[in-house]
């Protein structure tokens, strides 16, 4: 019964990490040809919005709306004010 038991804890803590890689592979699929640009920018580090502009070539305007597109959809987060970092 103890060894059921811990199956189904290990089982309810493991599945929605595993959805949840799964979404993310879905939704890195799914992007956009801007949108890949600036995820492959960003990383751990955090970069400012003048970094990513400056490696992605991007107008800033188009790098506003594709930041907040992957902030949006679980990829990239705001670690500070106007710095990114990839999730």
């Amino acid at each position: 019964l103890d060894d059921l038991l811990s199956r189904d804890i290990f089982r309810e803590l493991c599945l929605p990490q595993k959805k949840r890689k799964r979404q993310k592979k879905t939704a890195i699929a799914g992007l956009d040809d801007n949108e890949k640009r600036v995820y492959a920018a960003l990383g751990k580090n955090p970069l400012s919005t003048e970094e990513i502009r400056m490696t992605t070539n991007l107008p800033v305007q188009t790098l506003f709306v594709t930041l907040f597109s992957l902030t949006d959809k679980g990829l990239a987060a705001e670690a500070h004010k106007s710095h990114y970092i990839k999730l």
